[in-house]
């Protein structure tokens, strides 16, 4: 009998089929097959085969089967298209390329110069020269009145003499200042359209401004000649000054051995051997030029040659190089300075700078131009320092006086002061319940507060190095961040709310200087609230980028809040209002009624937070102005505002930190008792928010003000250690 659902015969003496279960004996009829599933599941494969190969082949052996099986498997499988899967790309790094910044680094280094006979000359602004002679002895400035007419743009010295480029392309003896009276003088009188020059000794080269090469001098190189000791005179074959085939320059540098750098990136030299050297952004700067060493597009240094500076060989994302007899100085992209070599008078020394746009060093020295173009030295003598300091950072130059026993420029040591001081206002923080601050090492330290007893808890950042600056509100999110030497920004603190993604902000953050945050809810036309988060971070370049966060939201948005405000140096905010301080000494401003906008001369603004009855303001020359919102007069609030380096505001009073490293707090504008900070010495950076106050100490430590004499003690005792 044959199943009409499934087709298959069997007896006919069975009341239901034995392959699929079905119970009709219906012959014949057009049924359609509707069985449960379970039961209509087909033999396994190897099942059917047997049974087919019982009914038409016999009993096939096991081996038999199983080719077969494997036979079917393997056509079934090619009979499936071949989709060929596509290798994964692998992302090309990108090139670094600091070609404009290292151009950039190249003309301000060229604008000053040092002379390892206590000479030191540079251009300012208004492109006039100015030269001094600064010693242990004497600090003075040489009179180049007949020179107040001309302008400059290059100025080299040479052994004792100095050599200017003017910008109209002629070149002059400035002054000679030792016997050596070079012979050439009437033959550089002679050049035109130069750009740049490069001397040692007794010859000089001229890189004109349509890339070809001049020449000017003699070179001798003597030798021990013969048993008597007598010397006689040789001459190089491959002289430095055979270069007037040369074409298409950039920058040359000379010694024993003259060096060019084509724009194209190719070195070309004087001499035979020197290593061919490809994708070169600059030469070394400075007197004492090196010949084998050049710093490419990328950053990095071509070979060091000199087994004790093998550490420069490592560094990265330079910008300048020059070397002395002594030492190699590197300047980085994001304004710091690092050194190697010999540190006998602290040329090394230069750590600690920020904001550098160019370096120069000689024997014993080392000289960083700041951006703002005022001037720091790197040295052990104190003396020198300070009549460098008096004379060179003047507010006058033109005026300085060359006596030694001369007051110093108060402007200019002022302003060099407060500029210290908000650097290290940067390296510590207050949140609502928490203190960072940053060691000498680069690493952050984070301490929560719980009523009196303060503990130290661990930092986000595993890596935890290399930090220069930190913000951490002083409201209740306490959001945290820290600024790295290379301009990135970590979040160290989401806050207490929890409820924003400040990571999300971090692609907009690059190339960071300074940063403030602060949240807040904001009503909208249509009557919704909604809480948001802002972060603004001022690039190294003097822009702003303001990033947007909603609550509860992964994203965040780069707002154009800021898009007008160019070249600002600082920045404070809060929900109500925002300022920046321009790099002239202005004021911008968002929020207030124009207020500030006849502000100029500025120095320092608030640090984070500025808070609505705090509108104060340090001068360069160390005067706190203060705006207040209540009816008291600002006099009466600080009656003595003068001799400030450093100040903070919570709102309800100021603090001022004088030049001598003493506190100073100005009456209460409410109800909220001032803290008595007369027992601080050596302060140099102070903050506070509304329950205590912290002041930095010269020697790194922290010092506490806080109504509860508990707190202070475990403060103290919790984060001294930590500062060493």
């Amino acid at each position: 009998m044959r199943c009409n659902n499934c087709l298959r015969d069997y007896d006919d003496r069975l009341d239901v089929c034995p392959y699929c279960g079905n119970k009709s004996k219906s012959k014949g009829l057009d049924v359609k097959p509707v069985i449960k599933k379970e039961k209509r599941d087909k033999l396994p494969l190897r099942k059917r085969i047997t049974d087919f190969l019982h009914r038409n082949v016999g009993h096939p052996s096991p081996v038999i089967i199983a080719g077969l099986l494997v036979l079917a498997l393997t056509s079934a499988a090619a009979a499936i298209p071949h989709q060929p899967q596509e290798a994964p790309r692998r992302e090309r790094p990108q090139e670094v390329d600091l070609s404009d910044k290292i151009h950039q680094a190249t003309a301000e280094a060229r604008t000053f110069s040092l002379d390892a006979g206590g000479g030191f000359s540079m251009i300012d602004s208004q492109k006039q020269l100015h030269s001094y002679r600064i010693t242990e002895s004497e600090a003075k400035e040489y009179d180049l009145a007949d020179l107040s007419d001309e302008a400059f743009s290059m100025v080299q010295y040479s052994f004792g003499s100095l050599i200017g480029v003017k910008k109209s392309g002629d070149v002059c003896m400035v002054k000679n200042y030792t016997t050596r009276v070079p012979q050439y003088s009437s033959e550089i009188s002679t050049w035109q359209d130069i750009a740049q020059v490069a001397v040692y000794f007794d010859h000089m080269i001229g890189l004109k401004r349509d890339g070809t090469a001049v020449a000017a001098g003699f070179y001798d190189d003597y030798f021990t000649a013969d048993e008597d000791g007598y010397y006689r005179e040789y001459r190089h074959d491959t002289s430095p000054l055979h270069v007037s085939g040369w074409k298409d320059m950039q920058e040359v540098i000379t010694a024993d051995v003259t060096i060019g750098l084509r724009r194209d990136g190719t070195v070309i030299s004087t001499e035979d051997g020197i290593q061919e050297a490809r994708n070169i952004a600059a030469l070394s700067q400075g007197c004492n030029p090196s010949t084998t060493c050049f710093l490419k597009k990328d950053g990095t240094l071509t070979q060091v040659e000199q087994n004790d500076w093998q550490e420069a060989a490592k560094w990265g994302r330079l910008v300048e190089f020059c070397v002395s007899d002594t030492h190699m100085v590197g300047l980085m992209e994001d304004g710091t300075v690092t050194a190697v070599g010999k540190n006998g008078s602290g040329e090394c020394e230069v750590s600690e700078w920020r904001d550098i746009v160019a370096v120069q060093a000689t024997s014993g020295c080392t000289v960083g131009k700041r951006a703002d173009g005022t001037f720091v030295i790197a040295t052990n003598n104190k003396e020198l320092e300070r009549s460098f300091n008096r004379l060179v950072n003047g507010a006058d130059a033109t005026a300085a006086t060359a006596d030694e026993s001369a007051e110093p420029s108060a402007a200019g040591d002022m302003l060099s002061a407060i500029e210290n001081a908000s650097r290290e206002e940067k390296t510590f923080a207050i949140g609502e319940s928490s203190f960072t601050f940053i060691d000498s090492g680069g690493q952050v330290h984070l301490f929560e507060i719980k009523d009196t007893a303060v503990s130290e808890i661990s930092v986000a950042d595993a890596d935890n190095q290399g930090y220069v600056s930190l913000e951490f509100s002083p409201r209740a999110n306490g959001a945290g961040f820290g600024i790295k030497n290379d301009g990135s920004v970590t979040v160290l603190s989401n806050g207490a709310s929890g409820v924003y993604n400040y990571e999300a902000a971090l692609g907009f953050l690059t190339n960071i200087q300074d940063i403030v945050s602060f949240e807040d809810e904001v009503t909208f036309s249509n009557g919704k609230r909604e809480k948001m988060a802002e972060i603004i971070g001022l690039r190294k370049d003097g822009t702003v980028a303001d990033v947007v966060l909603r609550e509860n939201d992964d994203t965040a948005v780069l707002h154009p809040t800021y898009d007008k405000w160019k070249d600002l140096k600082s920045i404070t905010v809060n929900y109500l209002v925002a300022v920046g301080l321009n790099k002239d000494g202005t004021i911008s401003e968002i929020g207030t009624p124009e207020e500030f906008k006849d502000y100029t001369d500025i120095a320092a603004i608030p640090q984070g937070d500025i808070y609505p009855g705090g509108k104060v303001f340090l001068k360069s020359d160390g005067t706190l102005l203060q705006k207040s919102d209540t009816a008291a007069d600002s006099a009466e609030l600080f009656s003595d505002r003068t001799g400030f380096v450093a100040f903070c505001d919570n709102g309800h009073y100021t603090i001022g930190i004088k030049k001598d490293g003493t506190a100073v707090v100005s009456k209460s504008r409410d109800d909220h008792k001032a803290p008595d900070l007369s027992d601080w010495k050596n302060i140099v950076a102070v903050q506070a928010n509304d329950s205590f106050v912290v002041g930095k100490a010269a020697d790194g430590s922290f010092v506490m003000a806080a109504s509860d004499t508990t707190l202070k003690n475990n403060f103290e005792k919790a984060v001294n250690p930590n500062t060493q």
